[in-house]
């Protein structure tokens, strides 16, 4: 299922001791998660009842390596990406395969393109954040490292 997802890249820390390599789960920067308020650059801001979406915020993603934020791709691929001044620490993982157009991502979360450089994760429906949060963290084992 995977597969057919749209294409999409995201600069994430590793997880400890994961065999094979895959994005750290959590709310902090460069994890699989979202940050939310009081967090100076929440993802995504829940309403009154503490829902998700949609509303084109959520867990940023590019279409490829060349659009990632250069302060966000680890230096050692500054041949790959000129201009890369990220942590080392940091990992580019892959997600799906497909055209990076809206669709969806399993049943309650969808890729929506911001513009050709940049897209959200976000909920197909006002979702409980704690909902949303475990929806992203179900697709941990789909990411992939592409540092290509």
């Amino acid at each position: 299922m995977s597969e057919a997802w749209p294409k999409m890249y995201r600069s994430m820390l590793p997880q400890a001791s994961a065999a094979p390599v895959a994005p750290a789960v959590g709310t902090a920067d460069n994890m699989l998660g979202a940050r939310v308020p009081p967090h100076p650059r929440a993802d995504v801001h829940p309403d009154a009842s503490g829902n998700a979406g949609p509303v084109g915020e959520g867990l940023s993603v590019s279409p490829n390596l060349a659009a990632l934020p250069p302060s966000l791709v680890p230096e050692r691929l500054r041949d790959k990406r000129p201009g890369a001044r990220g942590t080392n620490t940091l990992r580019v993982f892959r997600l799906g395969n497909g055209s990076f157009v809206r669709a969806t991502l399993g049943s309650a979360i969808e890729l929506l393109p911001t513009s050709p450089k940049h897209g959200v994760v976000q909920p197909i429906r006002p979702t409980p954040i704690q909902d949303y949060q475990k929806e992203l963290a179900a697709t941990q084992e789909h990411w992939v490292v592409d540092e290509s």
